[in-house]
């Protein structure tokens, strides 16, 4: 891929002021090798943190279920892209999360790092009602696979309905990886039901344009992740109105903490989410009132512009570092 993308960049002919490039696949490998201009690498990625604790049962399990074997060829690729990390002038990502986890594993090498949070189209998410107009269902936005953790919603709307009989839990979005042999929708069907008098329904994947809607029909988020370096969903969430519970192993967090729009809990504990979700499921007003909120820090903090101008600034940044060194 490295290879590929420095040929697409030489046949084009542009003389460009930065280049950037993301840390997956070692796009920029070639570039990093030459450094013949400023270099500013985007991490969004927590394998390699996962593949340096992969003897870890869990991880070793998120690992094989997601179709990343443990092999040698694994750990020569996350070295290399490793490399164009370590050689860049300024390193950014979309948490600060990832970016401690990261250095935990001496992947970042004592480089400069800057987080710039996802912007997002915040007026198209402004016309959703609000959260206490929606019924007491939990959205879960996002791929159904390992790492992130659906079965801990499915158990914790069990431990909800003792309290709130008519809570559901809505999962939207792709079957990812398998488990037990079985697709892990399927593996979820299998384990804890569909809405039959359950709680659970199993949307599948939906356009990106019927994701307001989507929103629209749930009161609060869960982001149940294991390990995620951010969460889209979480953002728009909050963009729609809507209060969010995430695990503090989700970059998203930082913004639940920074808005208090939110619940933050230790991953893995279906109890601890179900008492954070009860709130919102008893009192639609106090769920509208934490998604106001929500709705607010995104429109001040993720505009689109003032995230331009944030980049802008980082590749000032690399520029002259460049030509200091």
């Amino acid at each position: 891929m490295g290879l590929s993308t420095f040929r697409e960049y030489r046949r084009l002919g542009i003389n460009f002021d930065v280049i950037e490039y993301p840390d997956n696949e070692a796009q920029g490998w070639v570039f990093a090798l030459l450094h013949q201009l400023p270099l500013v690498a985007h991490l969004h990625s927590f394998y390699p943190f996962l593949i340096h604790h992969r003897e870890l049962p869990l991880i070793r399990d998120i690992l094989c279920d997601g179709g990343i074997p443990i092999s040698a060829d694994t750990l020569r690729a996350c070295s290399m892209e490793g490399f164009p990390m370590r050689r860049a002038d300024i390193i950014t990502s979309p948490s600060q999360m990832l970016v401690e986890k990261l250095k935990e594993i001496g992947w970042l090498n004592g480089n400069q790092t800057r987080v710039l949070p996802h912007p997002i189209d915040w007026a198209r998410w402004e016309r959703i009602p609000p959260a206490s107009s929606s019924p007491p269902v939990v959205l879960y936005v996002g791929r159904v696979e390992r790492h992130k953790a659906p079965e801990v919603l499915a158990e914790a709307i069990s431990i909800i309905r003792k309290k709130v009989p008519k809570a559901e839990s809505h999962f939207v979005g792709v079957s990812n990886g398998k488990r037990e042999g079985l697709p892990y929708v399927d593996w979820m069907k299998k384990t804890f039901g569909t809405l039959n008098g359950n709680g659970y329904q199993f949307i599948g994947q939906v356009p990106r344009s019927q994701l307001p809607n989507i929103y629209a029909r749930g009161r609060v988020l869960a982001v149940t992740s294991c390990y995620e370096a951010y969460s889209m969903s979480g953002v728009e969430a909050m963009a729609a109105g809507r209060p969010v519970v995430v695990t503090s192993t989700t970059g998203v967090a930082e913004l639940i903490r920074e808005a208090r729009a939110g619940q933050v809990i230790s991953p893995g504990d279906p109890r601890a989410l179900a008492e954070a979700l009860l709130p919102f499921l008893i009192d639609p007003d106090y769920a509208a009132r934490m998604g106001e909120k929500a709705r607010a820090h995104i429109r001040e903090n993720h505009d689109p512009a003032s995230a331009a101008a944030k980049r802008e600034k980082v590749f000032e940044e690399a520029i002259a570092t460049f030509r200091r060194h």
